[in-house]
């Protein structure tokens, strides 16, 4: 997730709110919109969102450029994913098969896939991923 912040310092102190909940790193970037700018990128590598996340992330929405409602949308949407490819691994199975029955891009599941293992939630045999009792 990534979120767009006009000051360093405002987005340092979200950085430090949203550390608990996963790896957290802030970029400066430059950009030309109506005029050339630094903006700070925070971006946020969180699996799964909780209420407390996003409370979090609501306290600072008039900070960060993207609407508030979208970056929710985005991170239930997410869970909504995770949680059917959870579903689909009861017996194992490959990128391609997952990617087929969810409709979604291969890459999309691959890194969600490494997501899941890295947490413990799956693991990888061969090529095919289960679901971890």
């Amino acid at each position: 997730m990534e979120l767009t912040f006009r000051e360093g310092k405002i987005a340092q102190r979200v950085a430090l709110d949203l550390i608990k909940f996963g790896r957290v790193r802030i970029e400066r970037c430059y950009r030309l919109k109506d005029r050339f700018e630094v903006v700070y990128k925070l971006y946020l590598d969180v699996l799964w969102a909780n209420d407390e996340l996003i409370g979090t992330i609501k306290k600072y929405s008039e900070d960060f450029e993207e609407d508030f409602e979208e970056v929710v949308k985005f991170l239930k949407e997410k869970n909504r994913v995770l949680k059917e490819i959870l579903s689909l691994l009861e017996t194992p199975k490959s990128v391609e098969e997952i990617s087929s029955n969810l409709n979604l891009d291969r890459d999309t599941v691959s890194s969600l896939l490494d997501d899941l293992e890295e947490e413990g939630y799956v693991v990888d045999i061969g090529g095919r991923f289960q679901r971890v009792s």
